[in-house]
């Protein structure tokens, strides 16, 4: 399955979305806010709560910018998404870019280094669907042994393992299809 079969909507859709699940998950700043408001402005969209988020007065500063994400969703039409749907679509944007083939073993040392999956600290292992968890967590730990142990055919080991990891990868996403299905289809009319 294609990656632009399991996302059925464009990307200003999928924007309101993700941003609707980083609100849900603890993961919205308030400058992810104020811009995602700027994005909105731009694409025709309004609200006087948007004046409130993009304000950026430093004699009155709004440390609060992510919290009013529900009011200024709930005023535009848009849909907030639950825990376990905001996990689902958090873990397939952290993979995404990791799903093409051939394994690209640069983006996932990347990956593995800056701790994008926040196995170390970096982000909260709840907002990932549990489901697929082992599975980093393995091979952040098949990574490392090899970067310890140093063999000889090191490219050729960590390129199977990708491979092997993105197949895995591919399977979550077909398992969930129609949950993912379910998620877009409340995104479709924006």
């Amino acid at each position: 399955m294609m990656i632009k079969d399991i996302i059925s909507l464009n990307p200003h859709q999928y924007d309101i979305a993700i941003t609707a699940s980083y609100y849900t998950l603890g993961l919205m700043s308030n400058e992810c806010m104020t811009t995602f408001t700027h994005r909105l402005m731009e694409r025709g969209y309004y609200d006087d709560i948007m004046l409130d988020i993009i304000d950026d007065d430093p004699l009155y500063p709004n440390n609060q910018i992510a919290e009013l994400s529900p009011i200024l969703y709930d005023k535009l039409g848009f849909y907030l998404l639950s825990w376990t749907e905001s996990c689902y679509l958090y873990t397939l944007d952290a993979l995404l870019p990791l799903l093409s083939l051939p394994p690209n073993v640069d983006k996932l040392s990347q990956y593995y280094v800056n701790d994008k999956f926040g196995l170390y600290g970096y982000g909260d292992e709840e907002t990932f669907a549990q489901d697929v968890l082992d599975r980093i967590y393995q091979l952040s730990y098949e990574l490392e042994w090899l970067d310890m142990e140093n063999p000889q055919n090191l490219l050729q080991t960590k390129n199977q393992l990708l491979y092997e990891f993105i197949q895995d990868c591919h399977i979550w996403l077909n398992k969930h299809q129609t949950t993912f299905n379910a998620i877009f289809q409340r995104f479709t009319q924006l």
